[in-house]
């Protein structure tokens, strides 16, 4: 839906305007396919962001394509006359093939017609570009929203990253609102609890510095550091310091409790390996879940190799007395 709407913003902006109605396929991302029928139904997020540029949504009719064959003809020309000369150029990164395609979009609607006056240029600055409504203020701003639960770092996960909230919401449902620059938490009622810009990162950690509660509590529920490393104290001394490691790594230790804890729980169900494993870790400078995993499996297939007894080889053969072979 975002990308959707994003294209629209861009359409209306290279055109300097909004049509007065805009008419959108049948697909999905615009019109509810639930209630496939003549109305063409649209979605909900869709009609606000039209009603937000002031223009008419009128859905092509369905079941068969009698509404778009303008559009088709000059998707045809974008794949022919634009794309497939692009496919020859090498090209190193988006911003530079935005450009090139703008100029090409460009040099090929002012190309005259074959069979009439003018060009698509000429006739859109001439008949067209006056209809147009004019654009609105500020750009309509597409958002996802979802739900999360915070977990005992005072952390959610949202789209492989992760965004910090007070800690007296540990353990609740909470709504994200997010657009392509920042994320907005909500409590139950609507109300504001958090905000951040919008990872770039996959599984990057943002934490506001003001949610971090004292040092050494662990109220309402939150985990905190010496509950954490009494925890890895258990295994030895070696867990102990690759726990501590671990959680100096971030720039707040809070932002290093998920994995150290995912590996503490790992380690609960295999505590006869866990200090071997973690020397082999800290020996080997590694210091994530992934690696630690590896390690782990390692560790454990070794641990019951040796641990399996040796099979006697002389319960395989028998000697009966008075018997002679």
């Amino acid at each position: 839906m975002s990308c959707w709407i994003d294209g629209h913003i861009h359409a209306y902006s290279f055109f300097g305007g909004v049509p007065q109605f805009t008419i959108p396929d049948n697909c999905a991302t615009a019109v509810d396919r639930r209630h496939f029928d003549e109305r063409g139904i649209l979605n909900t997020k869709y009609v606000e962001f039209l009603n937000h540029y002031g223009t008419v949504p009128k859905p092509t009719r369905v079941k068969r394509p009698r509404d778009k064959g303008h559009v088709e003809r000059h998707v045809g020309i974008v794949e022919k006359d634009i794309i497939r000369v692009m496919n020859g150029l090498d090209i190193y990164t988006l911003s530079d093939f935005n450009d090139i395609l703008l100029r090409k979009v460009i040099s090929r609607n002012a190309r005259p017609y074959s069979k009439k006056m003018g060009s698509r240029t000429e006739i859109f600055e001439q008949e067209e570009r006056q209809e147009l409504l004019p654009l609105p203020t500020m750009n309509y701003r597409s958002y996802v929203e979802k739900e999360a639960t915070v977990w005992r770092d005072y952390h959610i996960q949202f789209e492989c990253a992760f965004y910090s909230v007070p800690a007296k919401y540990i353990g609740n449902k909470v709504r994200v609102r997010a657009n392509s620059d920042e994320v907005r938490i909500l409590d139950g009622q609507n109300h504001l609890i958090a905000e951040h810009r919008r990872a770039v990162r996959k599984w990057e950690r943002i934490t506001d510095p003001s949610h971090v509660p004292d040092y050494g509590t662990a109220g309402d529920g939150a985990y905190s550091t010496p509950e954490i490393l009494t925890w890895a104290r258990k295994f030895g001394p070696f867990t102990e310091k690759w726990i501590t490691s671990v959680l100096g790594r971030f720039q707040y230790e809070v932002q290093g409790y998920r994995p150290a804890t995912t590996v503490l729980r790992l380690l609960n169900r295999h505590p006869a390996v866990a200090e071997r494993t973690s020397e082999t870790a800290i020996e080997s400078n590694v210091y994530t879940v992934k690696g630690y995993r590896s390690i782990l499996s390692a560790q454990e297939r070794r641990h019951q190799e040796q641990s399996s007894p040796e099979p006697d080889l002389n319960s395989l053969f028998c000697c009966h007395d008075g018997e002679v072979s």
